[in-house]
């Protein structure tokens, strides 16, 4: 094979492309991890931090087309951290995830080995930490069923009561010019404020979709931000426990 001497910075995005979809599809599954994902960007030049702001709006895209009405009303997201961590970092990681997520009257659970919850107690938000192996996973949830179902609800009954209205004032008018002109079927003239209520409950509930999604997107960010706290201690306290090995086993011996 000759190599040339020379690239093109197209040639090398589209190999790198290339190169990296070719590792993906190799892979036993559709998905991969996210550290995988972090390991595959770090070999193109790409920041985990700016990976991770990149899913973050690439899931923030997603949530306008999912479903007929919307967003799940149960919000989740995850994410990873390589290492290990103490209790007393895993309390420090809830904490500091309380700063976005706040949730008042939260207790911190320890239900088993390298387990830490902490949840409101009505099951409305909850951090958790799962530390297993060389491998700690970080999560957060919060419940927004109640606002999803009040705004698509509401929309659509207020767009209804609206549209009802207008198509009643409409009939009326119609039904006096009727009157003296015998121009237009009475039976088009009332069906008008049920044809209008339907129009206007359809429309109604695409605007309380559209409120629901911009909130779920609200939601998804502040998840979002308390899981990068907790990742931010969770590093911080892994940089400074020097990792096992020989030289560190001396070093406490001595």
């Amino acid at each position: 094979m000759t190599k040339p001497d020379r690239i093109s910075r197209a040639e090398l995005a589209l190999a790198l492309k290339l190169a990296a979809q070719r590792e993906v599809i190799s892979a036993s599954h559709d998905s991969i991890s996210l550290a995988e994902a972090e390991r595959i960007a770090q070999e193109v030049g790409v920041a985990p931090a700016e990976l991770r702001a990149a899913l973050r709006a690439l899931y923030a895209r997603r949530l306008s087309s999912q479903g007929i009405l919307g967003p799940d009303g149960i919000q989740t997201v995850q994410d990873t951290v390589r290492g290990t961590i103490t209790p007393a970092t895993a309390h420090h990681m809830l904490a500091r995830g309380q700063l976005e997520l706040p949730i008042v009257g939260g207790a911190i659970d320890h239900p088993s080995e390298g387990l830490w919850r902490l949840t409101d107690g009505r099951g409305g938000a909850a951090l958790q930490v799962i530390s297993r192996g060389e491998e700690t996973a970080i999560a957060g949830t919060q419940d927004r069923r109640v606002t999803k179902w009040g705004l698509l609800a509401g929309g659509t009954m207020v767009g209804a009561s609206a549209g009802y209205m207008a198509g009643a004032f409409l009939a009326i008018g119609l039904f006096e010019a009727t009157v003296f002109e015998q121009s237009i079927p009475l039976g088009l003239i009332a069906a008008l404020p049920p044809l209008a209520s339907l129009a206007g409950a359809v429309l109604g509930g695409v605007v309380g979709r559209v409120a629901w999604v911009r909130a779920a997107r609200r939601t998804r960010e502040r998840l979002f931000a308390a899981l990068e706290r907790m990742r931010a201690v969770a590093e911080t306290e892994m940089e400074r426990v020097p990792p096992p090995g020989p030289e560190n086993d001396r070093s406490e011996a001595n």
